[in-house]
């Protein structure tokens, strides 16, 4: 018997292969306090498949480093301080303090964090390259037959899985390359469940995919609508 696959789906800011472990270890230790599934091997049961996508983020972070220290480089390469009024070290400063306050000087949360969101939201070409990535992951492990799968997801993830989901089982997305992915059958490749932690799926939502309203919506509210 094949096993449940169960994606998990980071939140905001940065993560490693391993990031799913602590959750997973929490889930393990749960399953075996309940009666019914203590003599279960977890392992057995479920299959953990995570579903990445800060490394889209992580390369919009990168050319943001890379833009401002061309154009600081650039800036104080044309400084003139006999017409600017201004010390070729104090501009250098000022660009520091800026490029700190933005958190381009490291990984500051503003930076790694605050900026996933705010790109999320308010970028359509970043959202759509998050969701199309998502959805990627998602439909290709999704092709095997008769596959019971639920999705766990955390944070920014909840908004991220509320929108592609919405979107396979509507029209589906194209890649860069122009391919459709989906749509999906929302009877036939329906999830077992949908756990959202530190849900923020309607803080972000858009005007055409509010959460209450959507293929996603929980079941309570469908049946008010």
């Amino acid at each position: 018997m094949s096993r449940h696959v169960l994606f998990a789906i980071h939140g905001m800011g940065t993560h490693d292969a391993t990031w799913a472990t602590p959750g997973v270890q929490v889930l393990r230790a749960a399953f075996r306090e309940y009666a019914a599934t203590s003599t279960l091997v977890f392992d057995d049961v479920f299959e953990i498949v995570p579903l990445v996508y800060d490394d889209r983020l992580q390369s919009i972070r990168q050319r943001a480093n890379a833009d401002f220290a061309a154009f600081k480089a650039a800036l104080l390469a044309q400084h003139d301080p006999a017409t600017d009024n201004v010390t070729r070290e104090s501009l250098q400063i000022q660009l520091d303090k800026y490029e700190s306050s933005l958190g381009l000087a490291g990984d500051e949360f503003t930076f790694t964090h605050l900026l996933d969101v705010i790109l999320y939201r308010f970028s359509n070409t970043t959202r759509m390259a998050i969701d199309v990535s998502v959805a990627e992951q998602l439909t290709d492990r999704l092709k095997q037959p008769h596959l019971s799968w639920s999705v766990m997801a955390h944070s920014l993830g909840s908004s991220v899985i509320h929108n592609t989901l919405n979107s396979l089982y509507n029209t589906g997305l194209r890649n860069d390359a122009g391919e459709l992915i989906g749509p999906l059958s929302a009877v036939e490749s329906r999830c077992t469940s949908l756990a959202m932690i530190a849900n923020v799926s309607r803080v972000l939502q858009r005007e055409d995919a509010k959460v209450y309203e959507t293929t996603v919506a929980p079941s309570t509210a469908i049946a008010t609508r």
